[in-house]
């Protein structure tokens, strides 16, 4: 005879949150940058067209995996590109064909530009690994109420590479201007990518990587001119940017300080995970606890005392009254005040 337990309607709320599909930098993006894309892209799996942007960013990955990997200096832009090409035939649809050929060989000009700039870096750099997708789990000291549950923490490390005793995230952007040095490290301080980056690498190697290199690379803006031949377009794109290397290429370190990571994670990558998962739970029309059938949403806020995470349930009504159902579980982040 199975003896069924009873799970109070809060905890049931809580585990469907925990069992949904993970989180991501890109999902938490898009639902901050805008709610219906959100809606399109994880609820509704409406895969959005290709861009050349999306493009040409994915083809430059492509490439500088390959040329870190193989270490070749003679290795040929235009074969990766094709490669690229072969694996990724979604994204060279007919409607982006004529805008991808005018840009092509400039692309393939501003690849072999910064081969040459970072030519020492290519055939030297000690990596840890390059394209990594990674899974990261933050740890909790859980009370017996939150027994079980874990965030789950997904994306890809452009590169992992070693400075001096240490490592640091490389995070590479193609970008169609460069911003001064103040303006990027403003921006890499409250940027959400990095944290999270930061905070997953943490999760995953035991220890904060010493920062992030920013890698940013700009795209040329030159454009074929009348009865130019393609490659005597590509020949003046290179020499171009031969002649003014500083004018594509930019790196920007960023030091990380793990007593404002740990913060961020606390106050805002975590509680923001849990109130997009819950809001996707609802969207995606999985039940959840209800008191009566007018209910119209949930939504968890998560609120922070000392070391104490609590997650408060409110519900809406049809006429936008709220009302606290309660709060879900008191938890802690394991090891808080050894992480500095």
């Amino acid at each position: 005879m199975k003896i069924k337990t009873r799970i109070s309607p809060k905890e049931a709320l809580i585990r469907q949150v925990f069992e949904l599909p993970r989180i991501s930098y890109s999902m938490l993006n898009t639902w901050l940058s805008c709610r219906q894309k959100s809606y399109w892209t994880y609820i509704a799996k409406i895969k959005r067209p290709p861009t050349i942007p999306l493009l040409y960013g994915g083809a430059f990955h492509w490439y500088l995996e390959a040329l870190y990997k193989t270490r070749d200096l003679n290795l040929s832009s235009r074969s990766v590109l094709t490669r690229y090409q072969q694996e990724n035939p979604e994204l060279f649809i007919p409607e982006l064909k004529t805008e991808w050929e005018m840009k092509k060989e400039s692309f393939l000009a501003l690849c072999e530009g910064y081969r040459d700039f970072y030519r020492d870096e290519i055939l030297n750099a000690e990596w840890l690994g390059l394209e990594l997708d990674f899974t990261a789990r933050p740890e909790f000291a859980k009370n017996k109420r939150m027994e079980g549950y874990e965030l789950e923490l997904r994306g890809i490390f452009d590169g992992i590479l070693k400075r001096g005793a240490r490592y640091a995230i490389l995070e590479t952007k193609t970008r169609s201007a460069l911003e001064d040095e103040n303006t990027l490290l403003e921006y890499l301080s409250n940027d959400l990518q990095t944290h999270f980056y930061c905070y997953a690498y943490k999760t995953i190697y035991g220890e904060y990587p010493e920062g992030i290199l920013y890698n940013c690379v700009r795209k040329p803006r030159q454009q074929i001119k009348m009865g130019e031949s393609a490659a005597d377009f590509h020949y003046r794109v290179l020499e171009e940017i031969h002649i003014k290397p500083e004018s594509y290429f930019q790196r920007i370190f960023y030091k990380i300080s793990p007593r404002n990571e740990l913060r961020f994670f606390r106050h805002q990558l975590l509680p923001l995970s849990i109130f997009i998962l819950f809001v996707y739970l609802y969207m995606s029309n999985i039940s959840v606890y209800r008191p009566t059938e007018r209910s119209a949403v949930f939504v968890l806020l998560t609120g922070f005392y000392g070391e104490d995470a609590r997650i408060f349930v409110y519900r809406f009504d049809s006429s936008h009254n709220t009302a606290l159902i309660g709060v879900i579980g008191i938890f802690k982040i394991e090891n808080a005040h050894t992480d500095f």
